[in-house]
């Protein structure tokens, strides 16, 4: 029973890792985002 419990477990993890790291990259571009705006340049008209 610990064998399966132990594979569940290890099957779960890398799902946590993705999610993690996503919101993670997620948090990082948010704040890049944030840090460009305003921009300096006025935005052109055509």
């Amino acid at each position: 029973m610990d064998k399966i419990k132990n594979k569940k477990s290890s099957k779960s993890h890398p799902n946590q890792t993705k999610k993690a790291k996503k919101v993670h990259t997620d948090k990082l571009l948010d704040e890049a985002l944030e840090e460009t705006f305003p921009a300096s340049d006025a935005v052109a008209k055509y």
